[in-house]
């Protein structure tokens, strides 16, 4: 059985007993200097009984989804220490801990922090570097993504968003933030860094949960399975349409339209990217005014095989 690491959102761990050493990994909860504005917070998960494989930066959401995924983040942030991978999980200026007010944060000053947490994750470890995650963070971490050409190894993204607009919509009812803000992550595209001709590729895996198939739909998986090996092995029948997609996202164990068309796009700039639907065993309750990425992680019950798909997906890194 899983035991969930305790973290401040967790109620699973007493907190008078918390040492911050957990089943193969520990958590290291740090006020950061060296930023404008002041002092930023965050946590690193480390391993305990393993040397570091590489590290993992996590660019946060900074819509309200995040105090949602908050406890997602710390158990899959725990998952992956337990692996070996060195994570740092941070809050962007004016959110959470971190100093500043939402209505004084920029997309300049967002940009400059993600750029230096991504120089102290870097710094932690030698060996890959990855880029996770999720929702509306997705936005922030390709736009990272092109400042860090040829730099990174993996990137990871949860439900990512369709756009900037999409993006922004998510975080126009948080009334902290500014419309200039807005405005500014309206403007970014969720379109793939360009590849540098003879230069290193990350791999890119889009990650999405869904309700849990039926046993009618896994059949079926099974038998589409069964004919793309055979069309791999004798190139006789015409291919038919991969697992995994589909133009609904409410299909289970099928990929988002949206999510689709970005796959379509990233493939397209020769990315080596791959998307996959993974079952939540009870769909989370509708919040109220919730978004998409907000509703995938909203409920008690924390998506394990998401967190197993993930390690699984940087598991060949070395």
């Amino acid at each position: 059985m899983t035991v969930e690491p305790w973290i401040s959102v967790s109620s699973t761990r007493d907190v008078g007993v918390a040492d911050g050493l957990d089943g193969g990994a520990r958590f290291q909860p740090v006020f950061l200097d060296g930023f404008e504005r002041g002092a930023r917070f965050a946590v690193w998960w480390l391993p305990a009984n393993t040397s570091a494989r590489g590290t993992v930066l996590c660019v946060p959401s900074p819509a309200d989804e995040a105090l949602a995924t908050r406890r997602a983040i710390s158990a899959q942030a725990w998952r992956l220490a337990r692996s070996g991978w060195i994570v740092l999980v941070p809050d962007l200026y004016g959110c959470g801990d971190s100093a500043g007010d939402g209505h004084e944060a920029t997309l300049a000053i967002w940009r400059r922090d993600l750029l230096r947490y991504a120089l102290l994750a870097r710094q932690r470890a030698p060996g890959p570097a990855v880029l996770w995650s999720m929702a509306a963070g997705s936005l922030l971490a390709v736009d990272l993504a092109f400042a860090l050409d040829q730099l990174l190894d993996a990137i990871v993204l949860w439900q990512p968003c369709a756009d900037g607009d999409a993006a922004a919509d998510s975080l126009a009812g948080v009334a902290r933030y500014s419309p200039q803000l807005l405005e500014a992550l309206s403007g970014l595209p969720m379109q793939p860094p360009p590849i540098a001709e003879g230069g290193r590729q990350p791999v890119i895996g889009f990650l999405e949960v869904g309700p849990a198939k039926s046993p009618k739909r896994e059949r079926e998986c099974e038998r589409e399975c069964e004919r793309e090996r055979k069309c791999k092995r004798d190139a006789t029948e015409p291919a038919t349409e991969p697992v995994g997609s589909a133009d609904t996202a409410d299909t289970p164990g099928r990929i988002a339209a949206t999510t689709r068309k970005l796959l379509k796009a990233w493939l397209d700039a020769g990315h080596l990217v791959t998307a996959q639907t993974v079952p939540l065993v009870s769909r989370p309750p509708e919040a109220d005014g919730a978004t998409a990425g907000t509703q995938a992680f909203a409920g008690t019950a924390l998506p394990e095989a998401l967190f197993d798909a993930t390690v699984e997906f940087l598991d060949p890194l070395r």
